[in-house]
């Protein structure tokens, strides 16, 4: 009986089932890999579940052998706690804890709590460290659920907001442009095409509206654009390249059959009118009488003059009358005479050689395209179509 016994109580003593394992929660922490200065970084903490075994057969103590399911209840993942630490050179340390309740989450990958962070102005470029540590994990009944993922970290990278020029190229030479203003003038280019090349600072933003461009006369506008390597922050720069008209006008002088003949009234006369009327009429008068022979081989004389100045539109008719076959006409098209250019060119070259032959200063105007030995080798040409 005593053997026996003993076999009973051993029995007795062994468990018909074996007790579940606990619950246990992993996390995960994502965030944008890239943001910008001053912009924002998303994150999201995610928790995956493992449940206890949840079918496990056995004999309930006192029941005998055959035995029933043993089902633990679901684990649901219901409160979560934990602090979030940063570079506060770089981000700004606002709200840096979850405490999230209610949740009451099974399975994997779900979402328990979304945070938004400050980046601040002036954070350094480069990767910055966001970290996650999870304090507590609790079940619906207020139960610790092993966590397996305490510490959590994340790397995000600041992206450079740099929009600046470090050197503008103008034809595969470094531009003189004062690359901190918005805008530049090019002046007196004469090919018929400019090569415009630029580099930014930071080398990881990226330049738009460069290449080789095709000119017109007179001002041409080309846009160049930074991009930040942010690709949110842009800066545009300017170019104005003023193509010299005068190089087509004076080849065009060159070739064509033209006489000329320039008369030069100082300004100081312009605010006296009968004094100006006298000086004007005297130098005409006089240019006449010395081309006289020379006009007198033309059966028509056309003049064109909108009368701009009404005084000197009197002067002209007064003076040509007297030819047979003059007309003077007001109404014409500027655009559509080529002559016209022709006359502004030859005025503007005679005034210049007055004023450097009188040292006169010169207006910035004036100096605008050409140096005096430009002027005097002009000059030099332009005197053989003189009368």
């Amino acid at each position: 009986m005593k053997k026996g016994f003993y076999i009973l109580l051993l029995l007795g003593l062994m468990p018909g089932f074996v007790l579940a394992k606990d619950a246990e929660a992993s996390f995960k922490l994502e965030c944008n890999p890239t943001s910008r200065r001053g912009g924002e970084v998303s994150c999201s903490l995610k928790a995956s579940l493992t449940q206890p075994d949840n079918t496990q057969e056995g004999t309930t103590p006192g029941e005998g052998e055959g035995g029933e399911v043993v089902t633990p209840k679901e684990v649901k993942l219901n409160e979560v706690s934990a602090s979030v630490t940063v570079d506060e050179a770089n981000v700004f340390a606002t709200g840096n804890t979850i405490n999230k309740t209610n949740l009451l989450l099974t399975g994997d990958n779900k979402e328990v709590a979304k945070f938004n962070l400050q980046v601040k102005d002036n954070a350094k470029v480069g990767d910055t460290k966001i970290e996650v540590k999870i304090i507590s994990a609790k079940d619906e009944d207020g139960n610790l659920i092993t966590v397996t993922s305490q510490d959590l970290t994340n790397n995000v990278k600041i992206l450079n907001n740099n929009t600046t020029l470090k050197s503008l190229q103008i034809d595969d030479k470094t531009s003189s442009c004062n690359l901190s203003q918005t805008s530049c003038t090019l002046d007196s280019v004469k090919g018929k095409t400019i090569k415009i090349g630029a580099t930014p600072d930071d080398k990881n933003a990226s330049v738009s509206g460069t290449g080789t461009k095709n000119l017109s006369c007179g001002n041409n506008k080309f846009t160049v654009t930074v991009t930040a390597e942010d690709k949110t922050a842009k800066k545009d720069f300017t170019i104005n390249v003023r193509k010299s008209i005068f190089n087509s006008i004076y080849n065009f002088t060159r070739r064509i059959p033209i006489k000329y003949q320039t008369i030069i009234v100082d300004k100081k006369y312009i605010d006296n009118c009968s004094v100006l009327r006298k000086k004007l009429l005297l130098q005409i008068n006089d240019m006449i009488r010395k081309i006289n022979n020379y006009l007198k081989k033309f059966d028509v004389i056309v003049m064109y003059y909108d009368n701009g100045q009404e005084i000197l539109g009197k002067i002209l008719d007064q003076i040509f009358c007297k030819y047979n076959g003059f007309e003077h006409r007001e109404l014409f098209d500027h655009k559509e005479k080529r002559l016209f250019q022709v006359s502004d060119m030859l005025t503007f070259i005679d005034k210049y050689n007055y004023k450097y032959k009188n040292k006169m200063k010169f207006t910035k105007g004036e100096k605008y395209f050409f140096t005096d030995e430009e002027i005097r080798l002009i000059l030099r040409e332009i005197d053989k179509k003189r009368l």
